[in-house]
């Protein structure tokens, strides 16, 4: 995919397709990287269709909304739109094609949302770049507190560019 960068404010969109193969442009290079640092061979399993077929009945239908349930009346599988596409790919790469989980297993789903809070994995900064951030804001501070000092103080008009002195300078004040 060349001219990706001349053509980012062109007012044709692009159609799915070509959203598709910029989502996924560095895809192969990820999956090299992955087989190398594993150095397991792996397989790549195609997931169109994994979330319209229902994991208990293999009944297919189109899922309205984030959770799929089952048409089948005598089924009548309910569960999180993903979870089924999930379960249906591992059955996939376990047997080969979509086979029926049986109807004791229970699926659980919990929907975890990114949450901003500490954890023991959370890097702490050193204690030396922490002082430098403390004498940094210090500084700072400072250097408002003079600055303000600075204004509040009436200046002299021509104290440094005055070259004869018989000329009587002029209070201004800033403001």
């Amino acid at each position: 995919m060349r001219g990706i960068e001349k053509e980012t404010k062109s007012k044709r969109r692009m159609g799915r397709h070509g959203r598709q193969q910029l989502s996924q442009w560095s895809r192969g290079r990820q999956e090299r990287y992955l087989k190398d640092k594993t150095g397991l061979d792996l397989d790549f399993l195609n997931e169109s269709g994994s979330t319209k077929t229902c994991p208990a009945c293999l009944t297919r239908n189109r899922p309205s909304g984030r959770y799929y349930r089952c048409k089948n009346p005598i089924c009548g599988f309910t569960c999180h739109r993903d979870a089924v596409g999930a379960i249906n790919i591992l059955q996939k790469a376990l047997c080969g094609e979509y086979t029926p989980i049986g109807p004791d297993i229970k699926v659980r789903v919990t929907y975890l949302r990114a949450v901003e809070r500490w954890s023991l994995d959370q890097r702490e900064a050193h204690p030396k770049v922490q002082c430098r951030k403390a004498r940094a804001r210090s500084s700072a501070q400072n250097r408002a507190l003079s600055e303000a000092t600075q204004i509040s103080k009436p200046k002299l008009a021509n104290s440094s560019t005055s070259t004869d002195s018989s000329v009587p300078d002029q209070l201004v004040v800033v403001a």
